[in-house]
């Protein structure tokens, strides 16, 4: 596997967090929500953190993989870094694993993840210049679409191994060839940073690079 640049490093590793393992989530402070989506008005689900402070606050998005659903604990290490850091945190279904149109990158789904954003403001102070998204593989390609769909949304947005093209990911997969070249890219005012590496995970590093990107809010 090739070395990322010292840069690079830190800001590409950021995807594969938050959610691994069995845990129960009343235990740990989340809470499953329903929320209306601007998408069709229909309930969403979602797992949701808000620490308890008169300040604003961070907003920490974690988009679920491939086969996942609002309920995967692929990035179990994002909900304790958001208790230390008072940050809060959703994790939104967004029609569930990509196994029907709906729910692969369609407008529903971006609407839907928008509108979580808009519940955790709603329910929570969310200072609007820190918002960020996290997503891994599926994930992460659905946060490549959240990045060049709703740039203005975001004060960071980082993807770790994510698909940027489906036709070729499938091929790939069926040939099991090589995956694509390291690159980066601005959408907005949104910097994307992408590894081309395994499903490594390095969580604190890549939260870490999140915690430092800030949204200039000015007109």
């Amino acid at each position: 596997m090739r070395r990322p640049s010292k840069t690079m490093g830190v800001a590409a590793i950021a995807l594969l967090l938050c959610f691994s393992g069995n845990v129960n989530h009343a235990a740990e402070g989340l809470q499953e929500i329903r929320y209306t989506t601007a998408a069709d008005g229909s309930e969403q689900l979602a797992m949701f953190f808000a620490p308890e402070t008169d300040h604003a606050v961070p907003l920490l998005v974690v988009v679920h993989t491939w086969s996942g659903d609002y309920k995967q604990k692929y990035h179990a290490d994002c909900l304790p870094w958001c208790k230390k850091k008072n940050w809060a945190l959703i994790h939104p279904n967004f029609r569930g694993p990509n196994r029907r149109p709906e729910a692969t990158g369609s407008d529903l789904v971006i609407d839907d993840i928008a509108s979580a954003v808009a519940y955790a403001q709603q329910a929570t102070r969310i200072d609007p210049s820190r918002i960020y998204l996290l997503g891994t593989s599926g994930g992460g390609y659905t946060a490549l679409l959240m990045a060049g769909r709703r740039p203005e949304l975001w004060a960071g947005v980082s993807a770790w191994v994510p698909i940027s093209d489906l036709t070729a990911w499938y091929y790939q997969t069926k040939a099991a060839g090589e995956k694509q070249p390291l690159f980066r890219r601005t959408s907005g005012k949104v910097r994307i940073t992408i590894f081309d590496g395994k499903h490594e995970l390095i969580s604190q590093a890549a939260l870490a690079w999140l915690e430092k990107q800030r949204k200039n809010t000015s007109p």
